[in-house]
Formats: structure tokens, C-alpha cells, sequence
């Protein structure tokens, strides 16, 4: 239980982490929702993550920072809704949305 305690204490700040670094000069964070599913079966972490951005230019792409999976450790992004496509390479989630966005814009 103990360790399963500092795994959950070291995902936390790995998501902490996200949070701090993951402002793009296209687009201001305004609201992360995390949602969080762990097991005993595993020592896999599951969630999902909603962002609340705004718009800071107009744009059609933004990406964030995001930790890609490296010797067993990192996330991996199975989706992204509400976007025409993303990658997630390089520690960097690109995203390219349906739509032109323009300065002072909001998405969620």
C-alpha cells in the first residue's frame, strides 16, 4: 500500500508538472479537469484530461508539453476529441483543430 501510495504521489506531480508547462503561446490554459482511474491490478494510471483554453491569436494548431513514454515511464494520448488530428512526439502534443480560432476565442 505503501508504494502504491508513492506511485500515486509521483503521477500527481508528473501531472502537476503538465500543468505548469503546458502553456503555448497560441493558446492560454484557463482550466484543466482531471479524471483519474486506478487499480491494484496494475500499475497503470488511466484519465482523462479536459482543458479549457483561450485563444491568445489566431490559429488552427497549438501544441502542449507533454511527457511521451521513455523506458516504461511517460503518458500516451489514445485520442483527443474535438480536434482533425494530433501527434504526440518528442515530449509534444501537436494539435490541429476543424476550425480557424480566432484571438480572444474559447474551447473546451
Amino acid at each position: 500500500m505503501k508504494l502504491l501510495k508513492k506511485t500515486i504521489l509521483a503521477h500527481c506531480m508528473l501531472l502537476a508538472s503538465i500543468v505548469a508547462f503546458a502553456q503555448a503561446p497560441s493558446i492560454d490554459v484557463q482550466h484543466y479537469q482531471f479524471q483519474l482511474t486506478l487499480t491494484d491490478a496494475s500499475d497503470t494510471i488511466s484519465g482523462v484530461a479536459t482543458l479549457h483554453v483561450k485563444f491568445l491569436k489566431p490559429t488552427d494548431q497549438f501544441s502542449i508539453d507533454l511527457k511521451s513514454i521513455s523506458n516504461g515511464k511517460g503518458m500516451h494520448v489514445s485520442g483527443i476529441t474535438g480536434t482533425k488530428s494530433f501527434t504526440h512526439k518528442n515530449n509534444k502534443v501537436n494539435v490541429i483543430l476543424p476550425q480557424n480560432h480566432n484571438a480572444g476565442d474559447s474551447a473546451h
